[in-house]
């Protein structure tokens, strides 16, 4: 009878110790997880023969932080898989609260219209043929978001 309770009594530690351990590996895992990427090719247009227009939404915390919207210049036409080295070798020129930026093009000189809000600007921007940059000029007009009452 003694060993049969000493029996059950392990049994039950081993049970317990791997319920622990299971616990400890599934929230490590879920804490120590790379985050996941939340970025995707939201729009593309050509501007002219060698430069390509990108928008990239980025989520980058859930459901408490809005998009965010990256716009970036490279040389050519470049599919989803292909935005993380541009994303990697270029800065956006423009980081704000949509899509709707309306972009037009005169040689080197790029024309933005924007109404929305604007979280950072850049006013020269660059994009690479070969190894070799091209420096454009950015000029922006921006109108806020509509005012809640």
């Amino acid at each position: 009878m003694r060993r049969h309770a000493a029996i059950k009594a392990a049994c039950i530690g081993a049970a317990i110790l791997l319920l622990v351990e299971v616990t400890v590996f599934v929230g490590g895992y879920a804490l120590l997880r790379p985050p996941q990427d939340r970025r995707e090719l939201f729009g593309a247009k050509q501007l002219r023969s060698d430069l390509y227009m990108y928008v990239i939404r980025d989520d980058p915390g859930g459901a408490t932080v809005p998009f965010r919207f990256k716009y970036y210049f490279w040389n050519r036409r470049v599919d989803a898989d292909g935005m993380a080295a541009v994303m990697d070798r270029q800065a956006p020129f423009l980081v704000a609260s949509n899509e709707s930026a309306e972009v037009n093009v005169a040689g080197d000189d790029v024309a933005v219209a924007f109404s929305g809000r604007i979280y950072d600007f850049s006013n020269v921007a660059a994009f690479y043929v070969g190894d070799d940059p091209r420096l454009i000029s950015v000029k922006l007009t921006a109108d806020p978001e509509s005012i809640r009452p």
